[in-house]
């Protein structure tokens, strides 16, 4: 076999309903990449007004056999619901702490940039949540899902 130089693959994850899976071809039985869970949403719920970090989605990604850095994730608001309602759009990882945040766009997207580094060989799950506005009275019985709808990501990976 001949020496191969380490090279950078880039991954554009879109997440609709299946488990995903970007790789760099190589000769490996499981190739070294960034997997992608299918997201979880939670059943729904009511929620106070004043609520920090309510969950709306999970996702589980595991950097096979190389480092992984995610660049960014773009999270999609659905539902008969207003932005106003969310102070906050958050990403937490799996101790509740806040990996990024960001807010609501015209669009009802939010675009987290915030690098997010996934060692070698190690899962990290991802929840999209939320803060809530102090007074939810003008958002009564209006009812939201977040989406996650890309992610890009980048590594190195020896090929041997």
């Amino acid at each position: 076999m001949s020496k191969r130089k380490l090279f950078a693959i880039i991954i554009s994850v879109p997440i609709l309903s299946a488990s995903c899976i970007a790789y760099a071809q190589t000769n490996h039985v499981d190739p070294p990449g960034l997997v992608v869970t299918t997201p979880i949403q939670p059943q729904s719920a009511i929620v106070p007004s004043g609520a920090l970090h309510v969950p709306f989605t999970t996702v589980d990604l595991t950097a096979r056999g190389t480092d992984i850095i995610i660049d960014s994730i773009t999270v999609v608001k659905s539902g008969a619901s207003d932005n106003e309602a969310f102070d906050d759009i958050l990403l937490l990882d799996s101790n509740g702490e806040v990996v990024s945040e960001g807010s609501l766009d015209d669009d009802n997207t939010v675009h987290f940039t915030d690098p997010i580094y996934i060692p070698r060989d190690t899962t990290l799950r991802l929840t999209v949540a939320t803060n809530m506005t102090e007074d939810l009275t003008d958002f009564d019985g209006q009812i939201a899902s977040f989406t996650i709808t890309n992610i890009a990501a980048h590594g190195y990976i020896p090929v041997h």
